[in-house]
C-alpha cells in the first residue's frame, strides 16, 4: 500500500521522466526556475537534462531575438527622427557607416523587415539634394543598388531599381 506522499512522489518523478510533459512545463517557467527544477531534480536520466537543456537553449534564442527585434525597432525610430531634422548629414553618415560595419542583421531572415526599412528611407534620402550622393553611395555598399543612366529625348535621366524591383527615378 502506497502512502499519499509515496504516490506524489511517484507522479512527481513520472511527470519529470516524460520529455513531453516536462517541455510543456518549462515553456511555462523562466530560465532561473528551469535551473533550480534541473538542480533539485535527483533523475539521474539523461533525456531529464536533454530536455532542461533544451528549453534553456530556446529561452536564450528567444531572449536574444527578442532583444534583437527591439534594437531593430530603435534604429528604425532613430533614422526617421534625424531623417527630419534639418542638418543631418553627419549623424546618418555614422548610422549608416554603422550598420555597414554590423552586416550580420542581413543574414537573418526575420529581419528582412527591418532591411527593408532601412533601404526605403536611403532610396527617400537620395531624393533629398543635401544628402543625394551620400544615400546613393549607401545603397550601393549595402544594397548593391547602383544609379543607372538612361537617354529619353536627349535628356539624361538617373534612375535605381530597389530589391523589390520599384524604379525611382533621381
Amino acid at each position: 500500500m502506497l502512502t499519499r506522499y509515496q504516490s506524489h512522489r511517484e507522479l512527481y518523478n513520472h511527470v519529470l521522466d516524460e520529455p513531453n510533459m516536462l517541455g510543456c512545463i518549462l515553456h511555462y517557467l523562466n530560465p532561473k526556475d528551469i535551473v533550480l527544477l534541473s538542480l533539485c531534480g535527483k533523475s539521474n536520466l539523461t533525456r531529464f537534462h536533454d530536455t532542461i537543456q533544451t528549453a534553456l537553449i530556446k529561452k536564450q534564442e528567444d531572449l536574444i531575438h527578442e532583444k534583437v527585434q527591439c534594437f531593430c525597432r530603435e534604429v528604425a525610430a532613430y533614422v526617421e527622427q534625424i531623417s527630419a531634422e534639418p542638418d543631418n548629414r553627419r549623424t546618418l553618415d555614422d548610422m549608416f557607416e554603422f550598420l555597414l560595419e554590423n552586416k550580420w542583421y542581413k543574414e537573418d531572415p526575420s529581419l528582412r523587415s527591418f532591411d527593408i526599412t532601412i533601404e526605403t528611407k536611403l532610396v527617400e534620402l537620395a531624393f533629398d539634394e543635401r544628402y543625394s550622393h551620400n544615400a546613393l553611395n549607401y545603397l550601393s555598399l549595402l544594397f548593391d543598388i547602383q544609379l543607372k543612366y538612361i537617354v529619353i529625348d536627349e535628356i539624361l535621366v538617373e534612375y535605381i531599381v530597389d530589391s523589390r524591383g520599384k524604379t525611382h527615378f533621381i
